[in-house]
């Protein structure tokens, strides 16, 4: 309660004005993480002191955005910092981490950080990010990098607007970063499967122009040619993920490095549909370590990404870019994944 009345309080000092609507109470519930009761109460709360008001069918305004309380939290010099995102990233649990990270790294006397997924393909991030960098002085963003976002980004660049890229890099614009090293990601999930002795190993990526797909498919190629092994490269719907996966058993790959979790899940899945098994005729690694890998039957071997500390490391470049005007715009820090062995790889039975 005491949690929600701050993070309202905090919205005003940051620039609401008398007659501003704050946000819906579902709102406020699914991004703060409480009940909508809680949310009920703590606004009761404020429209007692008077820093709220209600009208009934329309919403919760601002009554009063100069109200001591109010004045306190404004001489913190409290900042909004916007978090954009694809919303599937939220619903498979990996964008979760990444905001619990960000959420620890930033000061909660002097920033607020609102969340913002994108609904694809209902919504672009072209039309969503105006609103929102128009209320924050600070942007997270895990980008599509489709056309139109790689030139919303130049955009934010020229006017040295504050942003972040999480999970992806920019090569054309000098826009600050942090990401997983995904190029050491795809050599270590090629070396295990060449370590278990397969030669015949299948990259399963999609055809998407973006940095970690890029990278983790060429820590792919490298690895096999510095071991001597031809590179095999599928972009992975149902289909020719059969076709890759088919023929008979002296030619068709004994092992799948695949892009991520998920496509290393569709990949198992069309192994049952061929009759063949996990790990005994076909390895499988993915990358991410998302939750749905270590419950997935059987359980998935995966290079982990550092999602928690990614989030921390890019909130707190955030802070520095919004609070420092020396520091330089163009920073990218790498993160180290590792190596998660379970039971979906073993070693190469020679078929």
């Amino acid at each position: 309660r005491r949690q929600v009345c701050d993070f309202v309080l905090k919205q005003i000092a940051a620039g609401l004005k008398d007659g501003d609507q704050i946000w819906p109470e579902h709102t406020l519930s699914r991004n703060l993480g409480v009940s909508k009761s809680t949310v009920r109460r703590a606004i009761c709360d404020l429209v007692e002191l008077g820093v709220l008001r209600q009208q009934q069918g329309k919403g919760t305004f601002v009554a009063q955005a100069g109200h001591p309380r109010v004045q306190a939290l404004a001489l913190h010099a409290i900042r909004m910092v916007g978090f954009l995102s694809p919303f599937a990233h939220y619903e498979d649990g990996f964008m979760r981490e990444i905001t619990l990270g960000a959420d620890q790294a930033l000061d909660s006397r002097r920033f607020i950080m609102v969340t913002k997924h994108v609904h694809l393909p209902l919504f672009t991030e072209a039309e969503i990010l105006p609103g929102l960098v128009a209320k924050v002085q600070g942007l997270l963003w895990l980008s599509t990098l489709d056309p139109a976002s790689r030139k919303l980004i130049a955009r934010l660049h020229e006017r040295r607007f504050p942003v972040v890229l999480v999970d992806r890099y920019l090569p054309e614009v000098p826009c600050s970063s942090v990401t997983t090293d995904n190029l050491e990601a795809g050599i270590q999930g090629t070396r295990h499967l060449i370590d278990l002795g397969h030669r015949r190993i299948v990259h399963l990526t999609k055809p998407e122009n973006i940095s970690s797909t890029i990278e983790r498919q060429e820590g792919y190629v490298l690895t096999m040619r510095q071991a001597g092994l031809t590179p095999q490269v599928v972009d992975g719907d149902d289909d020719a993920l059969a076709t890759a996966l088919s023929g008979p058993p002296g030619e068709r790959p004994t092992a799948a490095f695949c892009l991520n979790d998920s496509l290393a899940m569709s990949c198992c899945r069309v192994l049952r549909q061929l009759n063949l098994r996990v790990p005994d005729d076909v390895s499988v690694v993915g990358i991410d370590d998302s939750p749905a890998a270590a419950a997935y039957d059987p359980p998935l071997t995966t290079v982990a990404q550092p999602r928690r500390q990614m989030g921390f490391k890019a909130a707190r470049l955030l802070e520095r870019l919004m609070t420092d005007p020396a520091v330089a715009t163009h920073t990218r820090l790498l993160l180290q994944p590792s190596l998660v062995v379970r039971r979906s790889t073993g070693p190469c039975g020679g078929a």
